[in-house]
């Protein structure tokens, strides 16, 4: 039986990371796609393979209370896909996205991998951080040899590019 899996499809430099990924996984895997939507950055989600979230942080929006009712909307909507179909993991790469939609992963013990990006060469994200102190994933690589020593969680297996 061929695995799903759930991949976070952000915009922006995350999207070409995450295209160099999903042309590996595509071949392997039944894959699934949560596509982070605002009002600026808003297009049609009509693929059957594909599920519209909110994006919980925007260059054009930085009000915490809006950025807060998102953060729950999105863990609220990721919950209504996971519902649908069983998932074997969720993969996210780089996006600060992946706290809410981890959160929603692992009350439905859904593995959670996220993959910091490769334009981190010194230091982990905040995202990244979060993740390790809250314990919301099963794993986190980084895409330079030199970060996986900054902590024994942190996984180095080459870069997705």
């Amino acid at each position: 039986m061929i695995k799903k899996i759930l991949v976070v499809k952000e915009g922006g430099g995350f999207s070409f990371q995450t295209q160099s990924l999903l042309e590996k996984l595509d071949k392997e895997f039944d894959v699934f796609y949560l596509v982070p939507q605002d009002k600026h950055t808003n297009r049609a989600v009509e693929a059957k393979d594909e599920f519209e979230i909110p994006k919980i942080t925007s260059i054009y929006d930085r009000n915490i209370l809006r950025s807060s009712i998102s953060f729950v909307k999105c863990i609220i909507e990721t919950i209504k896909v996971l519902r649908k179909v069983k998932y074997d993991a969720i993969i996210c790469i780089g996006s600060s996205v992946a706290i809410p939609v981890f959160i929603a992963g692992k009350i439905f013990n859904v593995k959670r991998v996220f993959i910091e990006s490769i334009t981190r060469i010194n230091r982990i994200s905040r995202t990244a951080d979060l993740l390790l102190k809250l314990k919301l994933c099963n794993r986190i690589y980084v895409q330079w040899e030199s970060l996986a020593s900054i902590n024994k969680n942190l996984v180095f297996r080459g870069n997705v590019l």
